[in-house]
Parts: structure tokens; C-alpha cells; sequence
């Protein structure tokens, strides 16, 4: 047990010395890596209404479009324009 301790020891400390890894990053790097986050229902339920909000907008702009007696072009929500940059 002992010689297996010290072959470990002798192995990482050979390691950090030896190669030009400083030891902050060879404990980043043997680390073991947290699991990535995973939402929480109330996170999933606020996403759902969220998504029902801009579809809910997104109507209401298509329905106001039809309205306007002017032709409004495709592509407007990508165009830039001075007077809806000053609002």
C-alpha cells in the first residue's frame, strides 16, 4: 500500500514539475468535471410562457401589418431605421 502511495505521489508530483503545467491547472485538470446544469421545472414552465407570449406578439404584429394601408416589405424586423433606432 505504501509503495502504491508513493508511486501515486511520484507520478503527480513528477507531473507538475516536470511539464510546464502550472499547478493550478493540473488541479483543473485531473478536477472532475460538474455535471452540466439542467433546468428546473420552473424554468421549463416560464420558457412555455414565454414561447406563448411571442407567438401571441407575433400575431398581433402579422394582424396590425394587415390592417396598415401601406405596403410593409419582408425582412422589416432586420431593417435598420433611424426613427425606430431613436425610440
Amino acid at each position: 500500500m505504501i509503495e502504491v502511495n508513493y508511486k501515486r505521489e511520484k507520478d503527480t508530483y513528477s507531473k507538475i514539475f516536470n511539464s510546464k503545467i502550472s499547478v493550478t491547472e493540473q488541479v483543473a485538470k485531473a478536477a472532475p468535471k460538474p455535471p452540466p446544469p439542467t433546468k428546473t421545472t420552473e424554468e421549463k414552465e416560464f420558457e412555455k410562457e414565454e414561447e406563448q407570449i411571442d407567438n401571441e406578439v407575433h400575431l398581433m404584429v402579422q394582424r396590425k401589418m394587415g390592417e396598415l394601408s401601406f405596403e410593409v416589405k419582408a425582412g422589416w424586423e432586420k431593417l435598420k431605421v433611424k426613427e425606430a433606432e431613436d425610440i
